[in-house]
């Protein structure tokens, strides 16, 4: 569809179609243009209407990722001033863009009246979590233990079956920032912990990893390498063994999300995952110089680690503001680690 196009049908798009044009923008615009091209899809709209804050948040995130904080905070105070839906609160991106920029009494300030209606459970825990790990990178770790624990305070450190994403990713920064703070161990901590211990036994099973490679079970930093299936990779792999299927989920999109919680897991006993983009072609030839059956499970394993040694594995998790692991050529907040994905 023609660009002219594109910003004509905005006015009759949702908050997801929204989203969905964001997408097309971060992987069809070059990383330098995307500011101004995001910036002109706003102002196709008008004051108020549906997209028009999410694309000037779009906006202020692009421009931190070049490095124009000014403009940045430009474009997250004129979202606020919109006052339009997004698909967090746009005075918690302020926060965290004013944060990044360094203006932390202001930031702190400003994520006040966000921590009363947190309060008052007036707060989703979504937006609490972004302003939590906000507050959390740019090293005010007591606030964020603070956001973190509030957050959590109606939730049931015995009770995983009634755990969302949301409450996950809470417990984790939690957890996280209690580490940092040298804070004893508590029943949220080991709730953490247990499910880290699940999601590795999990993935123990489902790929069947050999012991040698397997991660630790302790809290001590280890690096572990896991392999990823980009799409095109991913549909070739299982066009070639089907049943892989079983492991790996019946589509692209199960093996992502799958991904994306066993390296939350992981990473959340202070190991060190990297994740390391396979090739079904690189892994057939991996596989016949040394005499493997390129479907094992062992097999896979090493041609991982093997990505990993030659230093072509992405460490994880990425900052807030790099290029998200998985290959979308978004920024981790916007995409894998954009709040409520699961």
């Amino acid at each position: 569809m023609p660009r002219s196009e594109r910003v004509d049908s905005l006015e009759t798009m949702d908050l997801g179609d929204v989203l969905d044009e964001i997408e097309h923008i971060d992987m069809t615009v070059p990383a330098e243009d995307r500011p101004a091209e995001v910036v002109r899809r706003a102002d196709a709209l008008e004051p108020g209407t549906v997209g028009r804050a999410e694309f000037l948040t779009c906006a202020a995130d692009a421009y931190a990722r070049i490095g124009a904080h000014e403009r940045a905070e430009e474009c997250a105070r004129a979202a606020v001033t919109d006052g339009g839906p997004t698909t967090i609160d746009v005075r918690a991106w302020l926060v965290s863009i004013l944060l990044l920029v360094g203006k932390h009494e202001e930031a702190i300030e400003l994520a006040d009246p966000l921590f009363r209606r947190l309060t008052e459970g007036n707060l989703p825990l979504d937006d609490a979590d972004f302003v939590g790990e906000a507050l959390e990178e740019a090293g005010h770790l007591d606030l964020a233990h603070r956001w973190f624990t509030v957050a959590l305070r109606d939730v049931d450190p015995d009770a995983e079956r009634t755990w969302g994403s949301s409450e996950i990713m809470l417990i984790h920064g939690r957890a996280r920032v209690r580490r940092a703070l040298n804070l004893p161990s508590d029943r949220f901590d080991a709730a953490s912990t247990r499910q880290v211990r699940k999601s590795q036994a999990e993935f123990d099973s489902t790929y069947d990893l050999p012991p040698r490679i397997r991660p630790p079970r302790t809290a001590d930093p280890a690096s572990l390498a896991l392999i990823y299936w980009p799409e095109p990779e991913f549909d070739k792999l299982i066009e070639t063994w089907p049943e892989l299927a079983e492991g790996y989920g019946d589509s692209f999109q199960e093996h992502r999300a799958r991904m994306r919680r066993h390296l939350s897991d992981y990473a959340a006993t202070g190991a060190s995952p990297r994740v390391s983009a396979g090739s079904v072609d690189e892994l057939v030839a991996f596989a016949a110089a040394r005499g493997l059956d390129a479907s094992s499970a062992e097999t896979r394993s090493r041609y991982a680690a093997e990505i990993a040694r030659l230093g072509r594995a992405t460490a994880w998790p990425p900052g807030r503001n790099e290029q998200c692991w998985c290959g979308s050529g978004r920024k981790y907040k916007k995409c894998c680690g954009a709040p409520g994905v699961q």
